[in-house]
């Protein structure tokens, strides 16, 4: 008879992943605004929001950037753009 897993490797049956803790967003939106500082006036935990929707919709790690990347305030008014053609006041 085969042995399972747990018999090959015992240690296996008590070995949990460690907790990584996670930075909060508010902590998050704080980084990314000493990174955009036109940014500063937005509320930190939604620039973390839109910085992980910017990262999902470009198939990129959600990870915090450790410098400028241009293409981040470029997507940012195409979507504030685009909502204000959507609800008419872009002209």
């Amino acid at each position: 008879m085969m042995a399972t897993l747990g018999e090959l490797y015992p240690q296996i049956n008590t070995c949990r992943p460690e907790k990584v803790k996670k930075m909060p967003e508010r902590e998050q939106g704080r980084v990314l605004q000493s990174l955009y500082p036109e940014l500063e006036s937005w509320q930190p935990r939604f620039l973390a929001r839109a910085w992980k929707h910017w990262r999902t919709m470009t198939r990129q790690e959600p990870a915090l950037p450790e410098t400028r990347d241009e293409r981040f305030p470029e997507f940012l008014v195409g979507v504030i753009q685009d909502k204000m053609v959507e609800v008419g006041a872009w002209k």
